[in-house]
């Protein structure tokens, strides 16, 4: 009965982070769109929360699977966020390409958007608002890999969404090959820990990221609410050129003040 108790408890963590951290996404998403594309593409915070919900949920178990670092939950999420692109109406498959692949976009979203500020900061913003529950079995893999495949599906939707999309043989299969050699290097980072016997890294609150997170997320309703409503197509979606200017130059010194922060303390943030 104590260890139902205790799987279930892990279970409403799992699912209350991964709210969080997907409920944070979203305003960050609006803040590139403004609050005034919800009534032009009304189904629109459904098909996004459909694809982030799946893939936090994934990265969550696997945090409390593996008791992982903060350098190991960046390598999960750039899987994820490499099999998105591959799946997905990417934005890196629009000329100018190296290889199949424009490079400056990829390495921005993922490296920019996707690893620091929608993952690490997601997680440490949910930690903070909502404590982790590590007591119990944890997720079995059987559901990581349902979540995985409802990711998946969820991401195909927009891609199946966008009625005209480049076709880059080449570029698949280099992104194919950077899947691979990522998850290699995951698998590698978690060679000889156990989640019986690696030591559970308590999540610490942190006041530089307690002010990141706090401008961050004003930075958002400002620019969601508060900015000049504008829609105009960019690529492959709806975004406000001016919201998305600004918001390109607030996540790079958000994402470098938290690189800054991480050598200064050396040790994993806390996620």
């Amino acid at each position: 009965m104590c260890v139902l108790i205790d799987v279930i408890a892990v279970m409403k963590s799992t699912l209350k982070i991964a709210f969080i951290v997907t409920v944070f996404n979203l305003l960050l998403e609006y803040s590139l769109r403004g609050i005034a594309d919800i009534q032009t593409i009304p189904l629109l915070p459904l098909a996004l929360f459909l694809n982030y919900f799946p893939f936090f949920f994934v990265m969550e178990a696997l945090v409390v699977k593996y008791r992982l670092r903060d350098y190991q939950l960046a390598l999960a999420s750039l899987v994820y966020g490499l099999i998105w692109m591959l799946f997905g109406p990417s934005v890196i498959y629009f000329p100018p390409l190296l290889f199949g692949l424009n490079w400056q976009r990829l390495i921005f979203v993922n490296f920019f958007w996707w690893v620091p500020i929608q993952t690490l900061l997601g997680f440490y913003i949910a930690n903070r608002i909502s404590p982790r529950k590590t007591d119990g079995k944890p997720i079995s893999n059987r559901l990581i890999i349902t979540f995985t495949i409802i990711f998946i599906f969820a991401t195909l939707i927009f891609r199946f969404a966008v009625v005209s999309f480049p076709f880059v043989p080449l570029g698949i299969f280099v992104l194919l090959v950077l899947i691979f050699l990522t998850y290699k290097v995951f698998l590698k980072s978690l060679a000889g820990f156990a989640s019986q016997t690696r030591p559970e890294l308590r999540f610490a609150k942190d006041k530089f990221l307690d002010i990141l997170s706090v401008f961050i997320i004003l930075y958002c309703i400002y620019s969601a609410v508060l900015f000049k409503q504008d829609s105009a197509q960019v690529y492959v979606t709806h975004l406000n050129p001016a919201a998305l200017k600004l918001g390109v130059k607030v996540t790079t010194v958000v994402t470098i003040a938290m690189l800054i922060h991480r050598f200064r303390i050396k040790k994993s943030l806390p996620i």
